[in-house]
């Protein structure tokens, strides 16, 4: 069932579609990548990270795509934000822009 982003709750489990936006490929102060973006759907727009990322496998999607995204939902500093653990170009035909 879809949820939106204004419906989740903390250590809540994602797994669905969302619109990427802001992608930004980090280096964290060990030296390994992570990326940073914003997600978002009708409701609103939700602050992500996926750690331990790879140019390769964060190249198959840009801002404006939209994606799959696998994760869990937390407070961090007092705002939701998502740790995903996958992000891949979503298809098209399961996608509904509503």
């Amino acid at each position: 069932m879809r949820r939106f982003i204004q419906q989740f709750c903390d250590q809540e489990s994602v797994h669905q579609i969302f619109r990427i936006n802001d992608k930004i490929l980090r280096t964290n102060r060990n030296g390994n990548l992570y990326l940073q973006c914003d997600l978002s759907d009708r409701t609103g727009r939700l602050p992500a990270r996926l750690w331990n990322a790879t140019e390769s496998n964060t190249r198959g999607y840009d801002n404006g795509d939209y994606v799959y995204v696998e994760g869990t939902t937390q407070i961090f500093q007092g705002s939701m934000q998502l740790i995903a653990t996958k992000i891949t170009k979503a298809d098209m035909t399961k996608v509904d822009e509503e």
